[in-house]
């Protein structure tokens, strides 16, 4: 939340939308850990799960997601969008796996 403390009460129920908060209680610092983009110290779904709670604890009205979810299971990827679509922002959604489980979850579906 990078000194916003009116965004704390927001971060556990994104974590848990996410499905981030057992990797967050994992980390030695729990939610206050340092991550170090450049040694790598955490997954690829890891960081995916990172940047979509970014977007739904800031409340973008337009949340892009550009195969967001390309290194996190299947399973974990429909319970993510499932809490995403709950929200008011327009989601755009781009995936080279999109399935008629995630297909049902979005108002218009739009192949190139």
């Amino acid at each position: 939340t990078m000194f916003n403390k009116s965004l704390n009460s927001k971060v556990e129920h994104v974590l848990n939308e996410v499905k981030l908060s057992d990797d967050v209680n994992k980390f030695n610092a729990g939610i206050n850990t340092k991550l170090n983009l450049d040694k790598l110290n955490i997954s690829g779904g890891q960081r995916q799960k990172i940047v979509l709670a970014r977007a739904k604890i800031h409340g973008s009205e337009i949340i892009l997601i550009d195969e967001g979810t390309s290194a996190i299971d299947r399973q974990a990827t429909l319970s993510i969008l499932k809490e995403l679509v709950k929200s008011k922002s327009t989601i755009i959604f781009i995936a080279h796996n999109f399935n008629e489980d995630m297909r049902s979850l979005f108002d218009r579906e739009i192949r190139l």
